[in-house]
């Protein structure tokens, strides 16, 4: 998948596999055990995350990257689906022996 990043309709998916959009939802959920939105919701999810590795991604641009237009809701799936705020996942990545609630991910002793 490459287009995860920008915005992806149901609509448009189901046209291009000549489907009818019911007919497609049917199908995926059949094939995936999920919807199609949850799909799309979960794999940009798991792509902010590997973003999230690299030691100098911002949260912010992460979010926009993957296809969020809303940081607010970006916040509140990835918390939903990870279990922590991105901040905190990302501090984790690079600060693997400090508590979340210690200082930033800058001042890790490197």
């Amino acid at each position: 998948m490459t287009d995860y990043a920008e915005a992806v309709r149901i609509e448009t998916v189901a046209r291009h596999c000549q489907l009818s959009e019911s007919e497609f939802s049917r199908i995926f959920h059949h094939e995936h055990g999920t919807s199609f939105r949850r799909f799309l919701l979960s794999y940009r999810i798991a792509m902010a995350r590997d973003f999230l590795a690299a030691p100098h991604a911002s949260v912010s641009q992460v979010a926009y990257a993957v296809g969020f237009n809303d940081l607010s809701y970006f916040g509140r799936m990835f918390r939903r689906l990870v279990g922590e705020p991105a901040t905190r996942y990302q501090q984790r990545l690079h600060c693997p022996e400090q508590r979340p609630d210690e200082a930033n991910h800058q001042d890790c002793a490197e």
